[in-house]
């Protein structure tokens, strides 16, 4: 009867009105055996802030919250923090401040003795709190925050804090955030043989300069283009730092002034098995002298700028990857298959692509120049069919 009261409460909570249902709360659910919770089912009671000044009329803070959770939810196991504001509609969310926990709110959050899991999203709380509850939690297995404020000085001792959790949680992303201001990070413990370690981050950003080593995964942005050289001298350093062991790497919008090449790529991240280039420049005209352990090549490339849009993409040195398994390509970059016969004849002989299973290229022809590839790309594709791989060409003609 309580469960169906309570039900009951939270779907006519407007009607009823917020503090009355927040008053008999305690007595509604079976809320000694709860085990999960989270705040977006009660978005309406808590107490916002207008940026205009004064408050909403709701009554309940953060922090009142917590301390019901404390009293009346001591087996509580999994709790998500998300921001009130998220409830309303779009027009209005901009009247309020977002919400940010007080360090009472840590204290409460170790006082739930059974958590395992918490999630803290679009409400703010410092580094200096999210860390000590990383460290204080008994139990906890997975945290993660979306809106943490950097507050630690200098603030290149963020890096040494962030490898002092690696020992107790092996999967760890990291995502730059209008840094230094704003990060987001995830943590979990798997116990997984295999750690992975996860970051996105803005070249021009000191914020890479302070990832942790052990990186598995890597994305990198360039969209600030300040300084070009120091730009590309962080990118290489960085590589040099983080890249052996990388298995997968994203490079978005990396321009052709700051010169980096595939054979950068491949030599600094020897592990690597997964490459995306996303909007970027990079040159193939240093030769290659390995893949490493390359599996899955992703191209796509649609830039429109005056060096870019006439740039070309020797495929055929890609194509000579000895563990390739997947190839997909998006681009209006000319595409070099070099010299045709001889390419077909070493798949054919099974001198190359032996582990490819799936091939889709979609080519955006912006000048008669470039229709003779056509041909080049339908019977590279029957060539891969003939001999069981997924490969397909699609041809987009543009004005």
């Amino acid at each position: 009867m309580r469960k169906i009261l309570f039900d009951e409460a939270v779907e006519r909570i407007k009607e009823i009105g917020a503090d009355q249902v927040w008053a008999a709360l305690p007595y509604l659910g079976q809320q000694k055996t709860t085990e999960r919770f989270s705040t977006k089912d009660f978005a309406s009671i808590f107490r916002l802030q207008y940026n205009s000044g004064g408050f909403s009329e709701a009554c309940v803070s953060m922090e009142e919250f917590l301390q019901y959770l404390v009293e009346f939810v001591p087996n509580l196991k999994e709790l998500e923090i998300k921001d009130p504001i998220m409830a309303y509609p779009d027009s209005e969310r901009e009247m309020f401040q977002k919400i940010r926990l007080q360090p009472l709110a840590t204290d409460l959050l170790l006082k739930m003795e059974n958590l395992t899991r918490v999630s803290i999203i679009e409400v703010t709380i410092t580094f200096t709190e999210f860390v000590r509850v990383c460290r204080e939690s008994r139990y906890l297995q997975c945290i993660q925050a979306n809106n943490i404020l950097v507050d630690v000085v200098p603030i290149h001792s963020l890096g040494y804090i962030l490898e002092t959790l690696a020992s107790k949680f092996d999967y760890r992303v990291y995502i730059e955030r209008e840094f230094p201001r704003k990060i987001h990070i995830f943590l979990r413990e798997t116990n997984n043989v295999k750690p992975l370690q996860e970051a996105k981050v803005i070249l021009s950003s000191d914020f890479f300069d302070l990832i942790p080593i052990g990186m598995t995964h890597l994305q990198i942005y360039d969209r600030k283009r300040i300084d070009f050289q120091n730009e590309r001298h962080r990118l290489l350093r960085n590589l040099r730092r983080v890249g052996g062991t990388l298995k997968d790497l994203t490079l978005v919008d990396l321009r052709q002034e700051l010169k980096i090449t595939f054979r950068h790529i491949f030599e600094l991240c020897q592990d690597l098995e997964n490459l995306s280039v996303v909007d970027s420049y990079l040159s193939l005209e240093d030769p290659i002298v390995s893949f490493g352990q390359l599996k899955r090549f992703i191209w796509t490339n649609r830039i429109y700028g005056e060096e870019l849009q006439y740039s070309t993409l020797q495929l055929d040195r890609i194509l000579s990857a000895p563990h390739l398994q997947d190839i997909f390509i998006s681009t209006n970059l000319i595409l070099d298959l070099g010299d045709i016969r001889s390419l077909l004849n070493r798949i054919r002989n099974r001198m190359i692509l032996t582990n490819l299973t799936k091939m889709n290229i979609y080519y955006y022809v912006h000048r008669k120049s470039q229709c003779f590839k056509e041909a080049e790309l339908s019977h590279l594709a029957i060539e891969l069919r003939s001999l069981g791989c997924d490969a397909s060409v699609s041809i987009y003609r543009l004005p």
